[in-house]
């Protein structure tokens, strides 16, 4: 993966035309801002933007000293990772506080925070196929519909679903598929609470290693940056 990452982070004309096509997907969402590109100032090895300050996400006692209510944050920022994801195919996969900016706007006397998305060097971009299968997957890990997380799970390349499960979802298997906490979803699929829970994901990713490593180099290649996204996503949960 970084033979093949890696380079497209230091070519900046790759970078320039991930940001473009980001800019062009959210140009009608007003609460998104990606950087203006500026190609006559441009090359492989200078890319020039525009500025857009704003507040680093992960600076939660500042945003909410300026008025961010950290739940329209929060929403804003799934909806914004969900819509790469499911929509457009095109996704951001290097989510960080660096990389991630609020800028807080007062609209008719409320503070609406809007998101700066920087930094378009690591891209995924997902074949239709692939974004079905994705979304089939988690609608069946939602429904508890064990067949149907197999068969999606096969469609992206592994037989091995428990352990697929477990690992995108940072919870045991049994947790998610648990029928008592049917309509709880965060009970058995948000971020472990407790310490038990925590050491029961470290245990299993201890003891599945090698399984882990067969499951990353089967799966199909877009699909490893997105562990990173979901495990973003799942870290905001908690700081928010």
């Amino acid at each position: 993966e970084i033979k093949r990452d890696a380079p497209k982070e230091l070519n900046f004309v790759e970078e320039a035309d991930n940001c473009e096509t980001m800019r062009k997907l959210t140009k009608n969402n007003e609460n998104i801002i990606v950087p203006k590109v500026f190609r006559l100032e441009s090359s492989q090895r200078v890319l020039t933007m525009s500025y857009e300050p704003g507040i680093p996400i992960n600076q939660v006692a500042k945003l909410k000293e300026n008025g961010v209510d950290m739940k329209d944050l929060a929403r804003l920022v799934s909806n914004t990772i969900c819509q790469q994801i499911f929509q457009f195919g095109v996704v951001h996969c290097d989510p960080h506080s660096g990389n991630l900016f609020v800028r807080p706007e007062k609209i008719n006397g409320k503070i609406i925070p809007k998101l700066v998305i920087l930094d378009h060097g690591l891209y995924e971009f997902l074949t239709k196929e692939t974004q079905s299968s994705y979304a089939g997957f988690w609608r069946c890990s939602f429904l508890q519909d064990r067949k149907g997380m197999e068969k999606y799970c096969k469609e992206l390349g592994t037989d091995m679903f428990k352990l697929f499960t477990s690992m995108l979802i940072n919870r045991k298997f049994d947790d998610v598929v648990d029928q008592s906490k049917r309509y709880t979803l965060k009970t058995r699929m948000g971020v472990p609470k407790s310490e038990i829970k925590k050491m029961e994901v470290r245990a299993l990713s201890m003891q599945y290693f090698k399984e882990i490593t067969v499951v990353l180099g089967t799966i199909k290649r877009e699909i490893i940056l997105l562990f990173k996204t979901v495990e973003f996503m799942k870290n905001l949960e908690v700081k928010f």
